[in-house]
């Protein structure tokens, strides 16, 4: 009889990010920061998380992917992104207020041990508010359109990955070819 024992050390595999910077035109104090772990507790699993904020802007955004979400090695995802403008304090040339919401899923089906196929879809609600200092393109365009609208978008893609390894590859490549 014969034991066999394998030690395994995780590397890490994880990004941190902050940031902060100064705009003009009345934006301000910009600050963002990031998370993203592609082994998010040992499960393989890759979530990231990110807030960017500014006088103008803030835009919130979660995203989850499981490389492994069967045996056949089909790869699910999800994440959700709400972005919120307000240019009314700014010294910009035309003035609006808007709410971005997006929610998206994606799924990729293995045609090989280095080529998938893969699917998106992504829906968005838009809000824009128009104000005094509002262009006239804008004021035109809610006026024809209305001020909320949704948009629905289909993205297939097909990606061939022959890389070794997904960091400090050492051979290989990977390409992707999209269409929406």
């Amino acid at each position: 009889m014969l034991d066999v024992v394998i030690n395994v050390e995780e590397k890490l595999s994880g990004n941190f990010n902050i940031g902060a910077g100064f705009g003009g035109s009345g934006t301000g104090v910009q600050l963002n920061t990031s998370i993203s772990q592609e082994n998010f507790l040992g499960t393989g699993n890759q979530v990231s998380f990110a807030i960017n904020t500014a006088k103008t802007t803030k835009r919130y955004s979660f995203d989850f992917y499981n490389p492994y979400h069967n045996l056949d090695n089909v790869s699910r995802g999800f994440g959700f992104n709400f972005m919120q403008e307000d240019t009314t304090n700014t010294d910009t040339q035309t003035t609006f207020k808007s709410d971005r919401k997006e929610l998206s899923f994606s799924y990729g089906i293995p045609m090989t041990e280095e080529n998938r196929i893969n699917f998106r879809i992504k829906a968005q609600t838009y809000n824009v508010k128009s104000s005094k200092d509002s262009a006239q393109e804008l004021l035109d365009f809610i006026e024809k359109h209305g001020d909320d609208y949704t948009n629905a978008e289909l993205i297939a893609g097909y990606t061939i990955d022959t890389r070794d390894r997904r960091s400090f590859t050492t051979s290989g490549f990977k390409t992707n070819l999209k269409g929406n």
